[in-house]
């Protein structure tokens, strides 16, 4: 995912397209940098 530099930010549409690239780059960035939780309890039959 790659940023256009050329564009300007003076409308707030620019801005708000802007901050949902920011915000898309960080939750990708979390959801790998951060492992998939695994289940450590375990169920055993009595």
């Amino acid at each position: 995912m790659l940023w256009n530099n050329d564009t300007s930010l003076n409308a707030a549409l620019n801005i708000e397209e802007h901050l949902m690239f920011i915000t898309n780059s960080i939750m990708l960035a979390t959801k790998e940098a951060v492992p998939t939780p695994t289940p450590t309890s375990k169920i055993y039959p009595l």
